[in-house]
């Protein structure tokens, strides 16, 4: 197994690339074999969807696929079936697929772009928790959270505008975090049980029912949301949260990636149409949001690519249920115009170019073959 250089984290600034894409060389890494469950004794337990490839964490190792930029496997020109990530065989425990790719690896970060990854130094601990931006990157780590990268909108939390090439604390959570998400240019955590949010504002990203703040450099709490939340997901301008078992979002509304109805911003949190028990996850990706709900996948949002996978190309501002999948689904993950789920043990995917070696887009899941 080939050793990872560990490397200040300004090394790591190259990595993060432009979101968006859509997804040609096969984000999706669908197949055509049967059945979506584990093959041989390899078994899928994290998924990670990201603006044009895909990610996953198969029996301890990390294998990608898709766009070229992303794989850690020097194969630029993509891949439309699952590649091994270099030097990461075993020891992997997550995995997050964002513009800048990076896994917990035996409690350390290790992040990648297109050639093997490099080990992030300076955490000061054991990391509990990954999320990735479009431009920075947080962990927490003994239950508080630092963040690097850019800080342009404060997406940092440190009270600045600088960037930082090495972690730096959020400022004021320095216990207590038990989930984080980055979006593209702000961040949010679950602080004992509630909700705060810093960084860009600008359609109402923060959740604090005014965007005439249009950043924070300092977490601000979510209105409303002081308890009961277990996890949180940030996309591109809008996020979503596991509220008392149900799902609530807030941010940009466009093509009803919210679920609260036709098309509408969110100030605040909002209760999305159908959803208010039975919620287990939920993952906001540019412009379309996925939940487990009772062992099943139900999707609304922007549906181009079909990447809601109810066999439709058309949007919905309420959520639908994906075809096929009303059981055995452990995780999903909405990525940028495609969506993958953990199924049983295996992959299954839907969306822009599902990795079937054409590039073709399917608007109902397909199994991942190669994992």
């Amino acid at each position: 197994m080939q050793t990872s250089r560990v490397v200040p984290v300004a090394a790591l600034a190259a990595l993060f690339v432009a979101c968006g894409g859509s997804g040609t060389n096969g984000e999706g890494g669908g197949g055509t074999g049967q059945g979506g469950g584990a093959s041989g004794n390899r078994v899928a337990t994290v998924v990670s969807a990201g603006p044009s490839h895909t990610c996953a964490v198969v029996s301890g190792s990390a294998r990608c696929w898709g766009d070229g930029d992303h794989l850690g496997n020097q194969l630029v020109s993509g891949s439309a079936v699952p590649v091994q990530v270099i030097g990461l065989t075993s020891g992997v425990t997550s995995v997050v697929a964002g513009c800048q790719t990076c896994a917990v690896v035996d409690g350390g970060v290790q992040c990648w772009g297109s050639s093997a990854p490099v080990q992030v130094s300076g955490l000061g601990g054991p990391v509990e928790a990954l999320a990735t931006g479009c431009g920075h990157a947080c962990v927490i780590v003994n239950g508080g959270v630092q963040c690097w990268g850019s800080n342009e909108a404060g997406e940092l939390g440190s009270n600045s505008l600088d960037d930082s090439d090495v972690p730096v604390q959020v400022v004021g959570l320095t216990s207590g975090v038990t989930s984080v998400s980055a979006g593209d240019d702000y961040t949010c955590a679950v602080v004992n049980g509630g909700v705060q949010c810093w960084g860009a504002n600008t359609v109402w990203q923060l959740g604090i029912g005014s965007n005439v703040l249009s950043l924070s450099r300092v977490p601000v709490q979510v209105s409303g949301l002081t308890s009961g939340v277990t996890s949180i997901s940030a996309g591109a301008v809008h996020t979503c949260a596991v509220v008392d078992g149900g799902a609530q979002c807030w941010g940009g509304g466009a093509f009803g990636r919210l679920g609260t109805g036709p098309g509408r911003d969110g100030p605040v949190p909002a209760q999305v149409i159908g959803l208010t028990s039975g919620v287990v996850s939920v993952s906001a990706g540019d412009a379309h949001t996925c939940a487990v709900v009772d062992g099943g996948v139900q999707c609304w949002g922007y549906n181009h690519w079909g990447q809601l996978g109810n066999n439709s190309t058309t949007d919905s501002d309420a959520p639908v249920q994906v075809s096929g999948l009303t059981s055995g689904v452990t995780s999903a993950s909405a990525g940028g115009v495609h969506t993958c789920a953990v199924v049983n043990g295996g992959v299954q995917c839907w969306g822009a170019g599902i990795g079937n070696g054409t590039g073709s887009d399917s608007a109902v899941p397909v199994p991942v073959t190669g994992l």
